[in-house]
Order: C-alpha cells, then sequence, then structure tokens
C-alpha cells in the first residue's frame, strides 16, 4: 500500500438520472466536476515531487556507484537533478501555490533543502570515486585513462578532503601500488568495495522528501481532480507512485 492511504483509487463513473419530463439525461457524477485551479495547483505539487522520484531514481544506490554511466556520469546526472528540484522547488515557492493547505506546507518544508544539500554532497563524493576509480583502473588493469605522473598529487587531494574513512585508505593503497608495492592490488581491491558500500549508504538517503504534508494535501482534494489528472504526463505517473 502507498502513502496515499486515504486517497480514492476508484474511477468515478457518470450516472443515469431521469428528468422531470421522464427521459433520460446524463449528468457527471459530483466527484467529477472539478476546479481548473484545483488541477493546476495539483500538478504544480506532484511537479517537484515527481523531479524527486528522477533524481532518487539518478542515485541508483542498488547499482553502486561503478555501474553505468559510472561515477563521473553519476556525479553529472545527480547534479543536473538536483538542479532540476532546486528550479522546481523555487518556482513552486515563488508562485505560493496552495496557499492556506497542506500543499503550501509541502512546498515551504526544509527537507527539499535539505535533500538538495545531500544530494550535491553525494555528487562530490561521487566525484572523488571517479577519480580514485580511474587511478585504480588504470594502475591495476590498465583500462583507465588517469595519467599516473599526477596521480600522486590526485591521490593526495583525496586524501585531504577524506582521510578517514574507505576513500581515504582506498587513495592509500593507490599510492602504495604507485610506489611498487606488490600486495597493494589486493588491498586496493577490498578498499574500494568499502568506499562503493559508503556511496551506496550515501546515496540511499536520497528519497523523495516532505511526503507527510504531501499526503494530506492529496488527500484533501476532490478524488474526481485527482481521477481526471490520471492521463497526465507528469501527474499520473506521480499518483501512481503514490498510490504503490
Amino acid at each position: 500500500m502507498g502513502v496515499l492511504t486515504a486517497l480514492a483509487l476508484t474511477t468515478a463513473l457518470v450516472t443515469s438520472v431521469g428528468d422531470a419530463s421522464g427521459g433520460d439525461r446524463q449528468d457527471p457524477a459530483p466527484e467529477l466536476v472539478t476546479d481548473i485551479a484545483t488541477e493546476d495547483a495539483v500538478v504544480s505539487v506532484l511537479q517537484l515531487f515527481a523531479a524527486q522520484v528522477t533524481l532518487t531514481g539518478v542515485a541508483s544506490p542498488d547499482a553502486g556507484a561503478f555501474a553505468l554511466p559510472g561515477p563521473s556520469g553519476r556525479a553529472a546526472a545527480l547534479r543536473d537533478a538536483a538542479a532540476t528540484v532546486g528550479s522546481t522547488l523555487g518556482a513552486l515557492r515563488d508562485a505560493e501555490v496552495a496557499v492556506g493547505t497542506p500543499g503550501r506546507d509541502y512546498a515551504l518544508d526544509g527537507d527539499h533543502d535539505l535533500l538538495l544539500e545531500e544530494t550535491l554532497d553525494v555528487a562530490t563524493l561521487t566525484d572523488d570515486l571517479a577519480t580514485l576509480n580511474d587511478i585504480h583502473l588504470t594502475l591495476l588493469t590498465g583500462a583507465g585513462t588517469a595519467d599516473l605522473r599526477t596521480a600522486p598529487a590526485a591521490l593526495a587531494d583525496v586524501v585531504d578532503r577524506r582521510p578517514d574513512g574507505p576513500l581515504g585508505a582506498w587513495a592509500g593503497t593507490l599510492q602504495d601500488g604507485l610506489d611498487g608495492d606488490p600486495s597493494a592490488a589486493s588491498a586496493a581491491g577490498a578498499a574500494r568495495d568499502q568506499a562503493d558500500a559508503l556511496w551506496r549508504t550515501r546515496a540511499a538517503v536520497l528519497r523523495p522528501a516532505a511526503l507527510e504534508p504531501l499526503t494530506a494535501f492529496l488527500n484533501g482534494i476532490d478524488p474526481g481532480v485527482l481521477t481526471a489528472l490520471d492521463g497526465h504526463p507528469v501527474a499520473g505517473p506521480a499518483l501512481r507512485s503514490l498510490r504503490r
């Protein structure tokens, strides 16, 4: 069951009622009488949720940092997704959508800002993984593109930023490999796995924010309005995701 536990999931139907003359006429059920302004507000709010769902997909913690498109490509994609979330959030706040409803609370919730900060932090972590991974592949398999003449400086930069934890340890083993230590290959492989585990933990935090006020807002909308939006290219998939 999705987060919209109180959200009507049935499709409203058109009902037949008799008129005063005994003939039949078709009237829409009350829940199908939609308010365009309300529809627009729901769409605006769901655009932010949809952008955050996309960001979650880009993070893809289950796949790991080194799965395609690789750490460099993933870092760039995370920044692009964060930019989309940020611009959508700014537009929603500037337009003062859904004033006096939980939808406004959703737009103003500080967890959105925290999500953006965490996304950029993960993107920076991913950049460091990309640097180390390229040196790792170049040094140990010949499959990378790193310039090993400048690798010591790049490794030192990572250690300066992350002296503790798996990335610092990985950088240290790679430096040992550059110095000719024959045991560096196995140690670097283990450190790489630990760095990937750290990345997965950090990336798993990147999830759509402030679902409680979003759910409260949508559960206060006439079910007919939501039914009418099932075919919307943004609102429809967002509603289906929330209903799961």
